[in-house]
């Protein structure tokens, strides 16, 4: 059966069963297997001692049970979507609108389901299991939040898409070339109306053309005014916090000073989700580009239109330099909308979804609407999580007037000490190395555009690192990385000591500064004190948990975390499975493609 659902999906449908009829006849038959082998099945779970199969044997009936679980959700799934799985050559906006409505108890009804398979997955323990069964539940553990996140994406559209009434987007096109808290520079902004499904209203602009001078702009945060001399919070600057629900509000009222209008939502989107949206209607033709564009090429393209044409930055240039973008937003949409047959829906929905895990894009409605819960359970709101026990978060910012982050490989190494639980400590290390040319240059810190949007990367690296941990830590102390008047374009030296910038959505933040030559790497030391409520004790057992958020629009960076135990600890469970363990360390060595929570418990 599942070979069956793999080949309809790889070539569709037409002439072939219907996904929802396998999935069907798959729940009946697991439900059969577990009706006849009842007995058998719980005998299984008592054959753990066995050599060599225990695990596998024990595990049978939860592997079972999900089956049951899992292909009944699929079922509640495709039943109700099967016209529409049906009409994809015809599918539009509408269509789909119309269909989910129609399916909302279904959904909710299978997501219910998958959550229930999610909970007896976790009672199984995958690092006993053999290794041709272990490679298919961690195939398994790949797909499950993938699924979970299709459903609460799949109940949150229709009141997305305009199913009530319309509704109007910024949509904030954020370039991680230049890094900042959510995900890079504002380069751009649509906005984007829509109504049951269909776009329409859509207009593009440069983010540079928003502000409007003649109205009362706000004082910026310090490090923009300190560092960058900017006097004013302009629209282009909005993504200062890393919250984004905060970042979002703060960019739609700057939006609104130039223009009266009502906004329901803001979205950003990075160019990772360029690159995702072109693959599902390639090849695109856009309007003055002299080739199709494809997701192989669309970043090329991008900085190759930025280009100016003659050996002169002229005022036309400046004006049309981001023109590409507006014309290939709206051939993809207009793609999207006229010939729904030619776009790969199944790839670009799967991209979007793994783009709103790896923090690539984000969205926060501004009104009190059901959809906004969605959002939130499933962390595509871009906020800082609250975190049960411990929290680290790293976010840089390029004050630099460049595009130099594509050559900027960041590494982070935390270390907590548990020692004494009521007296945690914590030290981080950040290594940032600049892997553009050795030029022996000097560093200009100036607002200046280069002839090639390469020359723009092969800078210094000017960045404001933030570090966020749980609300109530310490700074003990850091490293400093002083910086000289003539580096600086507000000619002001810094001390280069590290802040203690207070606290934000409950997290303790400490700010950094330093400047970086091409071709050097620098290292940036924290120590502070953790609250001690990070490490939890209950009876005899004690629970040290930790949440790492990712940087929206980072790429995914090395992350080794350490943490010493109490002198005579017994460790009981970890998550994941670590790295190594030596003496009374325990160590994880991961990367930051999306957010990563670990977990140790241990007795004394």
């Amino acid at each position: 059966d599942l070979a069956s659902l793999e080949a309809l999906a790889s070539r569709g449908t037409a002439g072939g069963p219907r996904p929802g009829e396998v999935v069907a006849q798959t729940h009946r038959d697991l439900k059969r297997v577990e009706a006849e082998f009842g007995p058998v099945l719980v005998g299984a779970s008592r054959l753990g001692w066995v050599p060599r199969y225990g695990a596998d044997l024990a595990a049978v009936p939860r592997l079972v049970r999900m089956g049951v679980l899992l292909s009944g959700a699929g079922e509640r799934v495709l039943e109700p979507l099967q016209p529409l799985l049906d009409a994809r050559r015809d599918v539009g906006g509408e269509v789909v609108v119309a269909s989910l409505e129609d399916a909302r108890p279904r959904l909710e009804e299978a997501l219910d389901v998958i959550r229930r398979a999610r909970g007896v997955r976790e009672s199984i323990p995958a690092e006993a299991l053999s290794p041709q069964l272990a490679r298919a539940v961690a195939r398994l553990d790949g797909m499950l939040p993938l699924a979970e996140d299709g459903l609460r994406a799949a109940l949150a559209l229709p009141e997305l898409l305009g199913a009530e009434e319309p509704r109007t987007y910024l949509v904030l096109l954020q370039n991680e070339d230049e890094l900042r808290p959510t995900g890079g520079f504002i380069s751009s902004v649509a906005r984007v109306r829509v109504d049951r499904g269909r776009v329409v209203g859509l207009s593009f602009e440069d983010s540079y053309g928003v502000d409007d001078f003649s109205e009362a702009y706000p004082s910026p945060p310090p490090p923009l005014r300190e560092i960058m001399g900017t006097e004013l919070w302009v629209f282009r600057d909005s993504n200062w916090s890393p919250h984004f629900p905060t970042a979002a509000r703060q960019a739609a009222a700057l939006y609104q000073l130039t223009y009266d209008v009502e906004v329901d939502g803001v979205i950003a989107v990075d160019q990772d989700v360029v690159e995702r949206l072109v693959g599902a209607v390639e090849p695109l033709r856009v309007e003055g580009y002299p080739e199709p564009v494809t997701r192989e090429n669309v970043i090329a393209a991008m900085r190759e239109t930025w280009a100016p044409d003659e050996e002169e930055l002229t005022r036309e240039w400046w004006r049309q330099r981001k023109d590409f973008m507006g014309r290939l937003l709206t051939s993809a949409v207009v793609k999207l909308q006229e010939d729904a047959g030619e776009v790969r829906w199944s790839g670009l929905a799967q991209g979007l979804l793994e783009a709103l895990e790896e923090r690539h894009a984000f969205v926060t409605l501004l009104d009190d609407s059901a959809a906004e819960a969605t959002i939130e359970e499933a962390g595509w709101d871009g906020g800082l999580r609250r975190a049960e026990g411990d929290y680290l978060m790293v976010v840089d910012a390029n004050l630099g007037f460049n595009k130099v982050n594509p050559l900027i490989d960041e590494r982070m190494s935390y270390a907590v000490d548990l020692s004494d639980p009521q007296r945690p400590q914590a030290s981080l290390v950040l290594g940032h190395s600049h892997q553009g040319a050795e030029t022996g240059a000097p560093c200009l810190h100036e607002s200046r555009y280069g002839l090639t949007y390469e020359a723009m990367m092969e800078r210094c690296y000017w960045d404001y690192v933030r570090v966020y941990g749980p609300g109530g830590s310490e700074l003990v102390e850091g490293t400093r990385h002083p910086i000289p008047a003539d580096l600086l374009v507000t000619g002001r030296s810094r001390s280069g000591e590290v802040e203690v910038v207070g606290e934000e959505v409950g997290k303790a933040v400490f700010g950094s500064f330093f400047v970086l030559p091409p071709g050097e790497k620098t290292e940036t030391r924290l120590s502070y004190a953790l609250p001690s409520g990070v490490v939890e004790h209950d009876g005899g057992t004690w629970r040290y948990h930790l949440l790492v958020q990712k940087q929206g629009g980072a790429d995914a960076r090395p992350l080794e975390v350490t943490v010493t135990l109490p002198e005579g600890a017994r460790v009981i469970e970890t998550t994941p499975s670590p790295a190594g363990r030596q003496g009374g360390q325990v160590s994880f060595d991961t990367a930051l493609r999306t957010d990563r929570e670990l977990e140790i418990h241990f007795t004394r």
